[in-house]
């Protein structure tokens, strides 16, 4: 039997991660990671829609951030981690000790956007599926529309490009690439 899920939660929650272990050990893992400053603001957005934001605006949920995640719910967690949620290598790692390197396959957003048929000829690979459906699917791939908001202050960005830095780094180590365009 094959079958696919998709979620991004189940990479940041432990529970979800450990959930994973226990029933699927065998599992194939596909992530796909955006720079986490974008991901950081587009989560706000999206909480923001739902009615899940603290009052202040970006910058204020940020600085309440660590205070809201001590004592957090499950459901709490996954509306307030903006930041957190953004330090990859801090998902990955667990992900890499309990499946093996070889079972976990990290594409970058920017690279299946700027090109998709070599994204998906790797993905394909991965997965063991004749990569030569990846330039069929070329004409039939759509976006989604990207939600529109206010843009990000240059302080803001700053502040969050510095505080992905070193786990940038990390992460960028670990995939054996520069993300130094991360910030």
């Amino acid at each position: 039997l094959q079958a696919g899920e998709a979620t991004p939660i189940y990479m940041y929650e432990e529970v979800s991660r450990q959930r994973m272990i226990e029933t699927v050990p065998e599992a194939r893992l596909v992530v796909i990671l955006r720079n986490p400053t974008e991901r950081a603001y587009s989560h706000y957005w999206h909480s923001r829609r739902r009615d899940k934001v603290v009052e202040g605006g970006f910058e204020a949920a940020l600085d309440r951030e660590d205070s809201r995640l001590v004592n957090a719910s499950v459901k709490e967690r996954r509306h307030y981690s903006y930041m957190d949620r953004g330090q990859y290598v801090e998902q990955l790692l667990p992900l890499e000790g309990s499946y093996g390197r070889d079972r976990l396959h990290v594409m970058l957003l920017e690279d299946l956007l700027k090109d998709r048929v070599a994204s998906l000829e790797a993905l394909f690979s991965f997965l063991g599926v004749d990569p030569a459906v990846a330039a069929s699917l070329e004409a039939k791939w759509r976006m989604r529309r990207q939600d529109e908001y206010a843009p990000m202050s240059e302080e803001t960005k700053k502040r969050l490009d510095e505080h992905f830095r070193p786990y940038n780094e990390q992460l960028g180590q670990w995939l054996g690439r520069d993300l130094s365009h991360w910030g």
